[in-house]
């Protein structure tokens, strides 16, 4: 910028404070250079200049330390006075102890340079102040101020900040330097303050005509000490719910109190949100990241969202407070607890699209954010899960078993029941459709999944049942085996059905050889093939007559279908086992683990299905037969 000393008549341009250096000519100021002007008249002037470059933005001046280039509207009028007084004061944060010098200077004879106004002597001062941004306020700044060389000596003076309000500052001391010395300014507002001291001399002083004003240094910024977090509701909070945070900008005084000119300024002055430090992890959560917005007497209340169980931090900054190189900052540490707002439940089928009564399934319960946005992964663990137990929501009087998942089984958000089990009160039970319902116990953050996704499954009662058979020991013997379950549909009973998980192997079937008078069939003379498919199965057992002739092998086995989970060995002094040829015994049958197809069949609790296959008994009445051997 090239700035023309033809418009500051009789101004001198100076490489330095002093003007030990004096400048000629058209001035060439490069970015960030510093140069000063001197006149030894008590005028105004404006200050102008024309841009050198063409990446040079057009030419501003501000004549504040807070103005802003590009949108400062004042006219760049530069006062120079003839006396005054200088001070130093520095942007701080609210009631923080300031120190302020007031320097008292004046031409000299010939207006070459400043010269002490005071030297070693006690003066009255009047000050002021006045609100500068925001331009009103409420609260009322205070100072010491020294009243002897010493220092040791000070006064108490109570300045408030409103315009035309002055308070005296009796006996200030100046030094030889001419500069006095407030210290311990407080003031417990925000915001960008002025400070008018003023003093007119008198006959009293042999300073008559001496007048004497702030003309640089007066403006000062206090910013907030910090910010506090107040309204947040008590834990525990829900994931992904809203809730209320207030944030209050503060003072540094002793008991420290809101700042009401906060959010008064000129342009509202606004706080950024942020979240730190969640824990046990961020899980799905989103960082926090909001303004505030809206401050009356200091404070503003915010809706914040946090989508994750555990606890997160809160930090509230402001960076830069009205360009004043200050930043005020305040957190909120471990905020929550929070829950997930409710729980899904899922399962596999036991059968396809039902399930039978006592059939394990694997019912799995998911913790999820309010609004279904995401499941709470930090619902894991014995720290921030919880045990959940499974219930039908519908009221159904069945018995469960294995229906509780442990807070230590829950990862990433999910646990699963692996093997849990509905099983009717009465066998002879309707289909029933339960609804899977996940609740966390009581006394706890009463989690459920009652307002979640609910599955829901039909429990279906069955049996498979086993039918007696008879006949000649020269054929093979057929014996059924039926797949039913209960319904009313038709009629109350047992009807036969099918499904898509019942299998069943011919090494699933036990054999009994019982020896007395009227059995002649050794151990395995006889043994199953398995055939068909269900509902009815064909155990098709071997006819025993392998020779001629064999009129000894005639009697009975006992067959069982093991639906456990162990072989049969011994029972009631019958001794069960697999046969996988004629003669051959094959050891113990293979348990098809099927126990919810198993039925009270004698009136002493569930058992596997039982039949006899009897060799050598005749079907009667019979009208016509023929047997070819």
């Amino acid at each position: 910028v090239t700035l023309t000393p033809t418009a500051f008549s009789g101004a001198q341009w100076c490489a330095d404070a002093l003007c030990a250096t004096p400048l000629s000519g058209a001035i060439t100021v490069a970015s960030g250079a510093t140069i000063y002007l001197r006149e030894p008249t008590a005028r105004s002037d404006t200050l102008g200049g024309t841009a050198t470059s063409t990446l040079t933005s057009a030419v501003q001046c501000l004549n504040s330390s807070t103005a802003s280039f590009g949108t400062d509207s004042t006219s760049c009028n530069v006062a120079f006075a003839g006396a005054g007084f200088l001070v130093t004061t520095a942007n701080h944060r609210s009631c923080s102890p300031q120190t302020v010098t007031l320097q008292a200077v004046q031409s000299n004879a010939t207006g070459s340079a400043c010269v002490p106004a005071f030297n070693g002597v006690n003066r009255n001062v009047s000050l002021s102040s006045g609100y500068t941004n925001p331009t009103t306020g409420s609260k009322t700044a205070s100072l010491n101020y020294v009243t002897s060389s010493g220092g040791a000596t000070s006064a108490v003076a109570s300045l408030s900040v409103a315009a035309g309000s002055a308070t005296t500052l009796t006996n200030l001391y100046f030094d030889a330097t001419g500069t006095a010395r407030l210290t311990g300014l407080t003031y417990p507002d925000v915001g960008q303050v002025t400070l008018f001291p003023t003093y007119a001399g008198s006959a009293a002083t042999n300073d008559t005509g001496l007048a004497l004003s702030a003309v640089s240094g007066n403006v000062f910024i206090t910013a907030p000490a910090s910010f506090a977090f107040s309204a947040i509701p008590a834990a525990p909070l829900t994931a992904g719910s809203p809730f209320n945070a207030t944030v209050t900008a503060i003072n540094a005084c002793t008991t420290p109190a809101a700042t009401p000119n906060f959010g008064k300024e000129t342009t509202p002055a606004t706080v950024p949100l942020t979240s730190t430090n969640p824990l046990p992890a961020p899980g799905n959560a989103t960082a926090i990241n909001q303004t505030v917005s809206g401050f009356n007497a200091g404070s503003a209340s915010t809706n914040v969202t946090w989508n994750e169980v555990g606890t997160v931090d809160l930090v509230a900054t402001a960076a830069n407070y009205l360009d004043s190189g200050l930043t005020s900052t305040g957190t909120q540490s471990a905020v929550g607890r929070f829950k997930p707002a409710y729980f899904d439940t899922a399962l596999v089928q036991g059968c396809g699209s039902f399930t039978y009564s006592g059939q394990p399934v694997a019912i799995t319960v998911t913790a999820k954010a309010s609004g279904g946005v995401n499941t709470t992964a930090n619902y894991a663990g014995t720290s921030w899960a919880r045990l959940v137990t499974l219930s039908d929501a519908n009221g159904g009087t069945g018995t469960w078993s294995a229906n509780s998942i442990a807070a230590a089984s829950f990862a990433n958000g999910a646990g699963t029941a692996p093997a849990a089990s509905y099983t009717f009160a009465v066998k002879a039970t309707v289909p029933t459709t339960i609804k899977l319902r996940g609740k966390e116990p009581t006394g706890a953050d009463g989690v459920e999944s009652s307002t979640g996704t609910e599955a829901t499954t039909s429990v279906r009662s069955g049996r498979i049942r086993l039918q007696n058979a008879y006949g000649s020991e020269l054929l093979a013997l057929p014996v059924l085996a039926r797949l039913e379950y209960y319904d009313t549909v038709m009629s109350p009973g047992w009807h036969v059905g099918t499904d898509s998980c019942t299998s069943l192997t011919s090494g699933n079937f036990a054999y009994s050889f019982p020896v007395n008078a009227r059995n002649n069939l050794a151990a395995c003379e006889t043994s199953g093939t398995l055939s068909g498919s269900n509902p009815a199965l064909n155990l098709s057992l071997a006819k025993p007559c392998t020779g001629s002739p064999c009129a000894g092998n005639i009697g009975w086995t006992n067959i069982v279908l093991n639906l456990g989970d162990a072989a049969l060995g011994t029972v009631a002094g019958e001794t069960f086992g697999r046969c996988t040829a004629v003669g051959a015994s094959g050891g113990p049958e293979t348990p098809a683990n099927l126990p919810w197809l198993t039925f009270d069949w004698l009136g002493a609790g569930a058992t596997n299905p039982k039949a006899r296959a009897t060799f050598g008994v005749y079907k009667s009445p019979l009208i016509y037969r023929r047997e070819n051997y």
